[in-house]
């Protein structure tokens, strides 16, 4: 029962819109000259990637609505593959990246490292 639902919800994703929430996402997560606690960049990186997600649908719907040429069938498959895989490799190494780039920031302004910003 699990299956059908993440099929629909696989295929009802938009893949502009995911690659553009992504990257909205990851830009988030890069350092600020305001240092952040963990739940306040928590919150910013949700509405980032809901912003990014929202411009990349109606990016897509214009695209449409122009009645520009469109990828449909296989290659739409392997298109929303190939951007869930750059969009999960994207997120990841920000992910990962984030704490440093802040613990760098916070040692620049004197100020003590952030312990509880870890990817996972």
């Amino acid at each position: 029962m699990i299956k059908p639902r993440l099929y629909r919800l696989w295929y009802s994703l938009s893949a502009p819109g995911l690659l553009l929430g992504t990257l909205f996402f990851a830009v988030s997560l890069s350092p600020s000259l305001i240092p952040r606690p963990f739940e306040l960049q928590a919150v910013l990186s949700g509405i980032a990637l809901a912003a990014g997600y929202g411009l990349g649908v109606f990016v897509f719907w214009l695209w449409r609505f122009m009645e520009l040429p469109v990828v449909r069938g296989r290659w739409l498959r392997w298109l929303k593959l190939g951007f869930g895989v750059i969009s999960l490799a994207i997120a990841t190494s920000f992910l990962v990246q984030a704490a440093s780039w802040q613990n760098h920031l916070r040692a620049l302004m004197e100020l003590p490292p952030v312990e509880t910003a870890r990817p996972f």
